[in-house]
This record gives C-alpha cells, structure tokens and sequence, in this order.
C-alpha cells in the first residue's frame, strides 16, 4: 500500500512538471532573414560598445575588439575587457570609468534584446 501511494506521488509529480513545461512554447528558431537581420543588429551593437569603451579608457578599438569573448560566449564582455585591460596597464580603473562600462555594456544588452525581438517580428 505505501509503495502504491510513492509511485502515485511520482505520476502526479511527472504530470505537474511535464503540465508546467508545456505551459511554455518553445521559441521557433529564426527564418533564415531574421537570423541575418539578427546579427548585423547585433554587430552594430557590439561595434557602439566597443567605440564606447575606447572612448572611456583610451584604448584602440582594436585592443578592445582583440580581448571581446568570442561570440556565443557566456561571458560578460565589460568584465572581461576591462579586467584584461587593466592586466595590461598594470593599474586598476577608477570606479567611474568601471561604471561607464558597465553602462556601455547594459546599453549593449537592451540593443541585442531589442534587435532580437524585432528580428521575431520579422
């Protein structure tokens, strides 16, 4: 009888989780359009981020564009720049300018989330 009321517990609870995945429509993936439309608004959005930053540190774009993660990555690219910047000048940047990043990079974020929504739209 208690291994009858166990395996009913575990039925209801697959039912419940496999309800609440269903809930939720999986994004379709982008038309071969939007997925063009998508990455030339996101390089514009990188390319706005990365003038940005030169302009807040005084580094070249391109030192910037040479230490940018790799496109796909988890990784936050104002952490990531500014943390190998400052390895390279030996010296650690003011808060302000760490929040100007910071900025750059939230700014960078609500871009690639419009584009993507606007992309679907498509």
């Amino acid at each position: 009888m208690r291994n009858l009321f166990y395996r009913l517990i575990l039925v209801v609870a697959a039912f419940a989780a496999t309800a609440r995945a269903a809930e939720v429509p999986p994004e379709a993936p982008f038309t071969p359009a939007q997925a063009a439309f998508f990455k030339a608004e996101t390089r514009k959005a990188d390319d706005r981020f990365v003038r940005d930053v030169a302009r807040i540190t005084g580094s070249s774009e391109a030192s910037i564009r040479k230490v940018m993660p790799a496109e796909g990555r988890i990784s936050n690219p104002a952490v990531r720049v500014v943390t190998t910047l400052e390895h390279q000048r030996g010296a650690e940047f003011p808060e302000a300018i760490r929040a100007q990043v910071d900025a750059a990079e939230a700014e960078r974020r609500k871009a690639v989330a419009a584009a993507r929504e606007a992309a679907r739209l498509r």
